[in-house]
């Protein structure tokens, strides 16, 4: 009768490890009501279909957040049987940037159903979120989207916002500023600058989110998080 199954930060290491991803597999298996899975921060590296594979009815909450997952995880995600069931996925801290070719069936499979979509910290170039980003607008029940972390220029940032805007359910968007708004010297000339790059940034994007309308007033609930970068990847 269990529903949920919370195994994050477990030292789980499947990597190379067979036997204990068939385990595993065997474990999930018996889990005939199971709902709600979350394995963040285990290294399930090229083990994710395993897993998968052991599922053997609809998961409606799947969070997989510092996995280490690579292509082939994402493939098998791809490919799962009830993927298009999901209505939260957590994909944050894995690289997804070499993932494109098998990220992006997920996001199409899941758009129907999702709620809850996070890509946080994931390595997401500006080639792979504009492979992305029109997809989002066809998510008609998402209400929070997660990306920050992820380093954009601000026409590939304004591009997303354009897309995102058509999801009236929408209710938390969080995403970082671009690079664009961010001068390498940290001279304090530089720091002016960056401030008012990020002013302007800040107004377009509320144009394209079409946060405020014609008279001038605040549009329902849709709540924008602007965070900095990490600069030190840059």
């Amino acid at each position: 009768s269990l529903t949920a199954l919370d195994l994050s930060c477990n030292y789980i290491n499947l990597y190379d490890n067979e036997s204990m991803a068939v385990i595993m597999k065997q474990a999930f298996s018996t889990l005939s009501k199971l709902e709600r899975l979350d394995l963040s921060n285990n290294r399930l590296k090229n083990k994710l279909c395993s897993i998968l594979l052991g599922i053997t009815h609809p998961l409606k909450h799947l969070r997989l957040a510092a996995c280490g997952l690579t292509v082939l995880d994402l493939a098998a995600l791809a490919i799962f049987p009830y993927v298009e069931s999901l209505e939260e996925l957590d994909l944050s801290e894995n690289n997804l940037s070499p993932c494109h070719y098998a990220l992006l069936p997920v996001v199409v499979k899941v758009s129907n159903r999702i709620t809850v979509l996070e890509f946080q910290d994931s390595g997401i170039t500006d080639e792979l979120m504009n492979l992305l980003s029109y997809n989002f607008c066809f998510m008609p029940r998402l209400t929070y989207l997660n990306l920050i972390g992820n380093s954009w220029c601000s026409e590939t940032t304004l591009k997303l916002a354009r897309n995102v805007s058509k999801l009236s359910g929408l209710r938390v968007f969080r995403l970082s500023y671009p690079q664009d708004c961010y001068f390498l010297s940290g001279a304090d000339e530089d720091k002016t600058l960056e401030t008012q790059a990020k002013i302007t940034f800040k107004a377009s994007l509320n144009a394209a989110l079409d946060i405020v309308g014609t008279n001038g007033q605040q549009k329902e609930q849709l709540k924008v998080v602007l965070d900095e970068i990490n600069r030190t990847t840059e």
